[in-house]
């Protein structure tokens, strides 16, 4: 998993997308996966360690069984298996802020994969005032 910085204007929605892989290669598929939790740290607060916010996440709606190309993609030929919007109205409500994004993964106990997190930053910023 990647480890990475987006960029979003406060308010903006952002696309945070993967490749999650098994420890044998093959991709993490739905039905390996029991919950996704995201959990949103403002980095730049007093107490960056306290979550602002959470949310149980639909294992259907963010993994994805094949490899998938489609844009925002750019990263590789091969493609995402891990997609999720998250709607900036809920987080990103001022600029000049960084969050770390980490979408807490349980996978099936038969599975033996344990847990696996992936973590985002997002650097927020303002939003352009018109005169």
């Amino acid at each position: 998993m990647i480890r990475e910085r987006l960029d979003v204007e406060e308010k903006g929605s952002v696309t945070v997308m993967d490749r999650l892989t098994k420890p044998v290669g093959t991709y993490l598929l739905q039905a390996d996966v029991e919950s996704i939790v995201l959990r949103v740290f403002d980095t730049t607060s007093g107490t960056p360690g306290v979550m602002v916010y959470s949310e149980l996440l639909d294992v259907e709606d963010v993994i994805e069984d094949v490899a998938n190309t489609a844009l925002p993609w750019d990263r590789d030929t091969i493609g995402s298996t891990f997609r999720h919007v998250l709607e900036g109205y809920h987080v990103f409500k001022s600029g000049g802020k960084t969050y770390r994004l980490e979408y807490v993964i349980e996978t099936d106990p038969e599975q033996k994969l344990g847990q696996m997190t992936v973590t985002k930053f997002v650097d927020v910023r303002s939003r352009l005032t018109s005169a």
